[in-house]
């Protein structure tokens, strides 16, 4: 009776383990690592930032498909499907790629107008 309790009892905690995905995030053009890319599931609140080296980790022990999104100020954002199950372990290795900001263009005119309007406010 003793043996069957322990193993039900480590059956049902294994059952309730948290999966792990992890991985490295490097720029597709240099090969060199990312720090600060942000790793999350989509619409979920579970994520993660990488590493100083690139590296990534998060647990989770949700169970289904989802999309492991990668985003950083300067890159492509990527996305990964992932099929979610019990305790597996899940490794992505992924490069993104730089992506030019664009920024809004004004005329001289209306920089003047903003300048002008900023110091005439803070007189």
């Amino acid at each position: 009776m003793l043996s069957v309790l322990v193993f039900i009892q480590s059956e049902w905690m294994f059952a309730f383990q948290p999966g792990t995905i992890s991985g490295s995030i490097n720029d597709k053009q240099t090969g060199e690592p990312i720090p600060g890319v942000h790793v999350y599931l989509s619409q979920t609140t579970i994520g993660s930032v990488s590493d100083t080296d690139g590296t990534f980790s998060l647990t989770t022990k949700l169970e289904g498909q989802y999309l492991l999104v990668f985003s950083f100020i300067g890159y492509k954002t990527k996305m990964e499907s992932v099929l979610l199950g019990g305790s597996d372990t899940y490794k992505f290795d992924v490069e993104l790629e730089p992506e030019a900001i664009q920024m809004e263009q004004i005329g001289h005119f209306r920089f003047l107008h903003l300048l002008f309007s900023v110091q005439r406010d803070g007189a």
